[in-house]
């Protein structure tokens, strides 16, 4: 099931099979920023993955001493999830624990997606609820894919305002190096072609990025993301010289290549109490060109 949502400004569809952004255009210029998930490059749009972030050791992981089989990114993105509300303007979607989820993942869970425009901006907002009495640990993010390059073979993506950012990049089993690389950028702006993701992600740790925005030739914006996570997660398929780019706001990663660690110790792992609840939400706004 596809919902709509417009305004003056944006028009936007949403998938209830893992309650998936899946077109975002500008109604003045009707111009589509979200790639469409042709699979030739890849088959997704806008996945959000949980409760898993990344590829696991040998796509297992341990709690309480026992062991569970979880694949890339968790099992969200592949799960149709119920439809609680819409309107004109924003739709929340829920997706629940089930006897399948725990066989994999012992837990119970309740996990909300809204999206809500307002202006010339969507509001993606994510709701963990944790029902039961015993911890919730979860990682999540997010995976939108947006059209980049606008007119040429070069990408430029304003970061920040600084010359300098950490990132680190994985290995041939999709898991995070420790060491940490320097990339340097021309006033916060990142200009590069498709050729280095065939390394595959940079991740950006700790808080370095809150905004990030893709850039025509002109230098001017015509889409940016606004967040508060930890990690920043920049993809696109190697290997492809595809038609986008990935800008993933992370509350979570994939391990790390040289240490197993049990769900509970996981790097960025998220510790929700019995009873309690975990938001956020992440903005992107469009600049009609």
């Amino acid at each position: 099931m596809h919902v709509l949502l417009k305004n003056a400004y944006i028009t936007a569809k949403v998938n209830s099979l893992g309650a998936e952004l899946c077109s975002l255009q500008g109604e003045k210029s009707k111009r589509e920023y979200l790639w469409n998930g042709n699979p030739e490059y890849w088959n997704r749009c806008s996945p959000i993955l949980f409760p898993f972030v990344g590829r696991l050791h040998e796509n297992r992981y341990t709690y309480k001493d026992k062991q569970y089989q979880m694949r890339q990114h968790g099992f969200a993105r592949d799960m149709e999830f119920e439809l609680v509300k819409q309107t004109e303007n924003e739709v929340v979607f829920m997706l629940c624990d089930t006897a399948e989820t725990r066989q994999i993942y012992p837990f119970a869970f309740r996990l909300q997606v809204s999206y809500r425009i307002q202006n010339d901006s969507i509001i993606v907002g994510w709701q963990v609820d944790n029902p039961a009495k015993d911890d919730l640990f979860f990682l999540i993010g997010s995976h939108p894919a947006f059209i980049c390059p606008l007119d040429d073979d070069i990408c430029h993506i304003k970061l920040g305002n600084n010359s300098q950012y950490q990132y680190q990049q994985l290995n041939e089993d999709y898991l995070c190096v420790d060491k940490y690389h320097t990339l340097t950028v021309d006033k916060g702006i990142w200009h590069f072609s498709k050729k280095i993701f065939d390394n595959d992600v940079y991740i950006f740790p700790d808080y370095q990025l809150d905004n990030v925005s893709l850039l025509g030739n002109d230098g001017k914006p015509y889409l940016s993301l606004y967040y508060q996570a930890p990690l920043t997660g920049i993809w696109s398929k190697p290997g492809k010289n595809a038609p986008f780019v990935c800008v993933e706001p992370w509350y979570g990663r994939c391990d790390r290549a040289m240490t197993k660690l049990p769900l509970e110790k996981k790097d960025y792992v998220n510790k929700l109490p019995g009873g309690t609840t975990f938001k956020t939400q992440y903005e992107i706004k469009l600049y009609e060109m």
